[in-house]
């Protein structure tokens, strides 16, 4: 366990783990400046970061190499450049939980997962995103799952606002997809959404369940890209997303089946694109 000590100055790494290890605890610790705050390389099986801070890195917590057991708690990442969080694409990610975790860039994502579609060696699997809040940047929170053997995305209770980006996005979606009790708000540009969910190209199509979450003041609403909604009884409602001053288009449904689409009041048809969802699509 390294606990409470502070890192300043530093040109590259602020706290770098590298070659083979594992049951690493870094705590209350304050990291300054340099391309990368928390840098994880080579083989670590269980780190915990709690209780940091972190701020003025290009990239606030860097995750490559091949990972395990990864978690971020009670934490505060502040002005970087690139990304708060990010796990390089070309690494492999099994498990990670970032957690009541505040991210506010100054430019860049506030969390990018991303994984590739080319080798078991760079998937991610086993993310459990919950009461993180991130504010500002060019984009909330990424989570790419491409690789065939990667997935199981939650996304819980999170506060995402004021992004130059989309809010929320699930892209490549697999496994067990959970969208829950997320509040998106203030998300600009005339292409972006509040959340923008993304299932796999598979037969079946990938369920996701999606309950409680709020996007306001955003772009555009809700984008619903090849996924199936029988988990939530195949209905869209504001139940599910709930949508308040909406820019531009509220609901994107593509590639859906078996969608109704029900009590939203104001929500008219020049508002909804159902783009080659031809399958039972119902609007109440």
């Amino acid at each position: 366990m390294i606990d409470g000590v502070p890192v300043t100055g530093a040109a590259t790494y602020g706290v770098r783990l590298t070659g083979t290890g594992g049951d690493v605890t870094l705590q209350g610790m304050s990291v300054t400046g340099g391309s990368y705050g928390v840098c994880m390389e080579g083989t670590q099986d269980g780190v915990l970061l709690d209780e940091m801070t972190i701020s003025g890195s290009s990239n606030g917590v860097y995750l490559s190499g091949h990972l395990t057991g990864v978690v971020l708690e009670d934490s505060d990442i502040l002005a970087t450049t690139s990304y708060g969080i990010q796990k390089y694409t070309y690494s492999r990610l099994d498990g990670v939980t970032i957690a009541r975790v505040t991210v506010t860039p100054m430019s860049g994502t506030g969390i990018a997962l991303y994984d590739y579609d080319g080798h078991i060696s760079y998937r991610l699997t086993d993310v459990v995103i919950e009461d993180v809040v991130t504010s500002g940047g060019a984009g909330g929170i990424y989570v790419y799952t491409a690789n065939s053997e990667g997935g199981n995305v939650t996304i819980t209770r999170c506060d995402v606002s004021n992004t130059a980006g989309h809010g929320i996005v699930l892209q490549n979606g697999r496994g067990t997809l959970v969208v829950t009790d997320n509040d998106v708000s203030g998300v600009t540009g005339g292409s972006n959404y509040g959340l923008s969910l993304q299932g796999a190209n598979t037969d079946p199509r990938q369920a996701i369940t999606l309950s409680g979450n709020t996007v306001d003041d955003c772009a555009n609403g809700l984008c619903l890209y090849r996924l199936d909604l029988t988990d939530n009884g195949g209905v869209v409602t504001p139940t599910e997303v709930a949508f308040t001053d909406t820019h531009g288009m509220v609901l994107n449904l593509t590639q859906m089946a078996g969608v109704t689409v029900s009590r939203y009041e104001s929500v008219s048809y020049t508002h909804l694109r159902a783009h080659e969802t031809v399958l039972d699509l119902v609007c109440r």
